[in-house]
């Protein structure tokens, strides 16, 4: 199975999923994984751009984001906005939080299965 994690430089988890450079897309299969791929996040840019916080209301989706993970089946983070959680739900994306804070201590707390449902 593939889970995705926000992350700037592959090695650590970047806080604020949605505004991260890009996931890194691993597949987990027993006690094995495989970085699979890197997708940059098309959509941190809007971020920059507009200057609005997560919490104001907003009219875009995070199409882009949603759309680039779509063969991923779960998405690990620190932090995730209500409206990117709301968008990767209806995609059929299952998210997890963690306080781990590097790649590895989160895929392992993922093969554990000790992460909580965001």
């Amino acid at each position: 199975m593939k889970i995705a994690i926000p992350t700037n430089d592959k090695k650590q988890l970047f806080k604020r999923s949605g505004r991260a450079e890009g996931f890194l897309v691993i597949d987990v299969s027993g006690s094995e994984y495989v970085i699979k791929d890197y997708r940059f996040n098309t959509h941190s840019h809007h971020h920059h751009h507009h200057g609005h916080d997560e919490e104001s209301e907003h009219g875009h989706s995070h199409k882009e984001i949603v759309d680039a993970l779509s063969d991923c089946s779960y998405l690990v983070v620190n932090v995730i906005g209500k409206h990117f959680l709301h968008d990767l739900q209806n995609a059929g994306i299952k998210v997890f939080q963690t306080d781990e804070t590097t790649i590895t201590g989160a895929v392992d707390n993922f093969r554990k299965n000790v992460l909580n449902k965001a």
